[in-house]
C-alpha cells in the first residue's frame, strides 16, 4: 500500500484478495486520482461483481479490465464559462469564447 494506494489487479480486485474489488482514489494504478477516474471505475467493478456472482464465485467468461483513462482536468471559471486540460498533448479549450489553444 505505498502512498496510501491499494494494489489492485486490471480488473479492480486486490491482489491480496481478489474478492474485493476497489474504485476511486484509492487504487494504486498509475494515473491521477480524480472524480472521473471513480466514475470509470464503477462499471468495471458493478460488471465484475455481476460476472461472479452469477457463476457462483467461479466465472466462466473473463473479467473485465480497466483501461485507463485519458488525463484531464475540467475547470469552472463562474456560472458559464468553463476550460478544459487534457494531456499528454496539452489541448487546452475555453468555452467562453470557444476559442482552440493547442501547445
Amino acid at each position: 500500500m505505498p502512498g496510501g494506494h491499494l494494489d489492485v489487479l486490471a480488473t479492480l480486485q486486490l491482489k491480496t484478495n481478489p474478492r474485493v474489488f476497489v474504485a476511486g482514489d484509492v487504487v494504486g494504478l498509475p494515473e491521477q486520482h480524480t472524480l472521473i477516474k471513480a466514475t470509470a471505475h464503477a462499471p468495471i467493478v458493478v460488471a465484475n461483481i455481476r460476472t461472479l456472482v452469477e457463476a457462483n464465485g467461479k466465472p466462466t467468461k473473463a473479467l473485465k479490465r480497466y483501461t485507463k483513462a485519458i488525463d484531464s482536468i475540467l475547470v469552472t471559471n463562474g456560472r458559464v464559462r468553463l476550460s478544459f486540460l487534457r494531456s499528454p498533448q496539452c489541448v487546452l479549450i475555453s468555452l467562453t469564447d470557444a476559442r482552440f489553444d493547442v501547445r
